[in-house]
C-alpha cells in the first residue's frame, strides 16, 4: 500500500510540473486546485516526508515529520539542516549522500 501511495504520489507531483502554463487561461485555478489537494494529501498521511535542497537544507516536510522533531509546525524546518535536528554529528553527516 504504501509503495502504490508513493507511486500516485510522483505522479502528481510530475504531472504538476509537466504542464505548459504559458498559453492556458484556466491554468492558475487548475493548478491551485492541485497545489491544494497534495498539500491536504501530505499534511494527512501517516508517513514522515520532507524535502530538501541540494545542499541538504530542508524545504519542507509534513505535520507528522516536524511533530517526530519537536517542531510546532512544517515551516519551523525550513533553512534547517540535520545537524540543527539531532544531537550526534556523525548521526547528521550519515543522512546525506555523498
Amino acid at each position: 500500500m504504501k509503495k502504490d501511495f508513493l507511486r500516485t504520489l510522483r505522479s502528481l507531483m510530475s504531472h504538476t510540473r509537466q504542464r505548459d502554463t504559458r498559453h492556458d487561461p484556466r491554468t492558475l485555478d487548475d493548478l491551485r486546485r492541485e497545489n491544494a489537494i497534495l498539500t491536504n494529501v501530505i499534511a494527512h498521511i501517516p508517513y514522515f516526508l520532507f524535502w530538501k535542497d541540494t545542499a541538504s537544507r530542508y524545504l519542507g516536510c509534513n505535520p507528522a515529520y516536524a511533530k517526530s522533531h519537536g517542531l510546532a509546525s512544517p515551516q519551523d524546518i525550513i533553512g534547517l539542516m540535520d545537524r540543527d535536528l539531532t544531537k550526534s554529528p556523525a548521526l547528521a553527516d550519515s543522512f546525506v549522500r555523498r
